[in-house]
């Protein structure tokens, strides 16, 4: 394993999407990319899968790709978290670099077959204005989806406005918002049901 994984790898969280108020769509779409080996074959399903998580601060971005993982985890995949930061170098061709050396990690960590990846881009902004470094990702993921590898990555931010718009044909744009007044009923409604029958 390489400096990246070895230096950011994590323990699975054991935060699962079921337990998190609010985001119903984001949670059925990002649940789906939790690997069904009958399913997924019949239905040709993709296993690489990318999102980027946007909205203000506090809003649950980082939570929801953490229970993202939580799911994943829970079918064999591991999982590195790797904040924006670590990824800014001292120029634009650094950050190119350090993109393209986590994915070669990625790569080959996925490659042997055995288990699938999730990793979690907490806070890409700092990288947002970069439209090499974008488009090196871009090519990353491009490369996972083509070599069929089972990948998934959410990445934070909080503005989709920042990053340029040939990102979104790569990862898919989620803005992530507080939960409603009806959410938050549902949500205590259904955990006190799940108390009540323990």
């Amino acid at each position: 394993m390489g400096q990246w994984l070895s230096t950011y790898e994590e323990k699975a969280p054991a935060q699962r999407l079921d337990g998190l108020c609010g985001c119903g769509y984001w949670k059925a779409l990002l649940k789906s990319c939790v690997p069904d080996p009958d399913l997924d074959a019949y239905f040709g399903v993709e296993k690489t899968h990318a999102f980027l998580l946007c909205g203000p601060a506090g809003v649950g971005k980082t939570t929801l790709a953490r229970a993202l993982a939580g799911e994943l985890g829970a079918v064999g995949y591991r999982f590195a978290a790797v904040p924006g930061e670590a990824l800014k170098g001292e120029s634009e061709e650094e950050d190119c670099g350090r993109i393209a050396a986590l994915f070669r990690e990625l790569e080959e960590a996925a490659a042997d077959g055995e288990t699938g990846w999730c990793l979690l881009l907490d806070d890409l902004t700092p990288l947002a204005g970069e439209k090499r470094a974008m488009r090196v990702l871009c090519v990353k993921l491009q490369d996972m989806a083509g070599a069929g590898l089972p990948f998934t990555a959410a990445a934070t931010a909080e503005s989709l406005e920042l990053f340029p718009a040939f990102l979104d044909k790569y990862m898919i744009p989620c803005r992530i918002s507080p939960p409603d007044e009806q959410e938050r009923r549902e949500y205590l409604e259904d955990m006190f049901e799940r108390r009540i029958h323990r």
